[in-house]
C-alpha cells in the first residue's frame, strides 16, 4: 500500500499528520483501482471498512476501471453507505496508471492509501496502523 498525505507530503508523515491537525487525527480515503475482479472488489471494500476505524475513514473510492458487469452491480445501496463507498467510473478499461490517478482526483479525505482491488487485510493491519503507535 502506498499512502500520501493531501499537497504532496508522502508516505510515512501519517504521524507527523496527526499532529499537525491539533489532535484530531486526519481522514483517510481508500482507493481501489479496480478491472474485472469481480466479488474480489465487494470483499477487499468489506474487509478495509472491518479493520479501518470509523473515526478515520472518509471513504473507499473504488475506480471500476471497465469491468464487464460493473462492479456496482455487486453491492446493495446499503453495503455502499455502510462502506463510505464513492465510485469511479470508466466505461472502458484505461490501465491502472490512468485508475489510480482518477480514483485519487475523486479522493477527498486527507490521506490516500492505494491497495490492490484482491487483498485481504489481516486482523492486525489496517490503513491507519502508523497513527496508532
Amino acid at each position: 500500500a502506498v499512502s500520501l498525505l493531501r499537497g504532496g507530503v508522502a508516505g510515512s508523515a501519517a504521524t507527523a499528520a496527526a499532529g499537525d491537525l491539533a489532535g484530531q487525527l486526519p481522514k483517510f480515503s481508500i482507493v481501489l483501482p479496480c478491472a474485472n475482479e469481480g466479488v474480489y472488489a465487494y470483499k477487499t471494500a468489506k474487509g478495509l471498512w472491518e479493520r479501518t476505524p470509523a473515526d478515520v475513514l472518509r471513504e473507499i473510492v473504488i475506480v471500476d476501471d471497465g469491468s464487464d458487469p460493473p462492479l456496482k452491480t455487486l453491492f446493495s445501496d446499503e453495503d455502499e453507505a455502510r462502506f463510505k463507498v464513492k465510485w469511479v467510473r470508466h466505461e472502458q478499461f484505461t490501465g491502472l496508471i490512468n485508475a489510480k490517478q482518477k480514483g485519487g482526483d475523486a479522493a477527498t479525505g486527507d490521506i490516500l492509501v492505494f491497495f490492490d482491488c484482491h487483498v485481504k487485510p489481516e486482523d492486525s493491519s489496517t490503513a491507519t496502523s502508523s497513527l496508532r503507535t
